[in-house]
């Protein structure tokens, strides 16, 4: 389990950040219950796609990297 910070910027987008070094973090766009990676931290990330779920936390539906494993099924919620 990892502490995270989303927030919106002035530009729309949101940034997800953390103290410690995550592949997830980056600048992501909100497309409806869909929120996309668009800009990366870790250029060995292609895509990630995240989708809103029923019970208020986001899983991870779409996870296209260069890492050789997969994040696919993550889980983010409010703690």
């Amino acid at each position: 389990m990892h502490e995270i910070e989303l927030k919106q910027n002035d530009d729309g987008l949101l940034s997800l950040t953390s103290d410690k070094n995550l592949t997830l973090q980056g600048r992501f766009a909100v497309h409806g219950p869909l929120v996309e990676l668009v800009q990366p931290n870790d250029k060995a990330i292609d895509d990630f796609v995240w989708e809103h779920q029923a019970d208020d936390s986001w899983k991870l539906i779409i996870d296209e990297n260069h890492l050789g494993g997969t994040y696919l099924g993550a889980k983010q919620e409010r703690m």
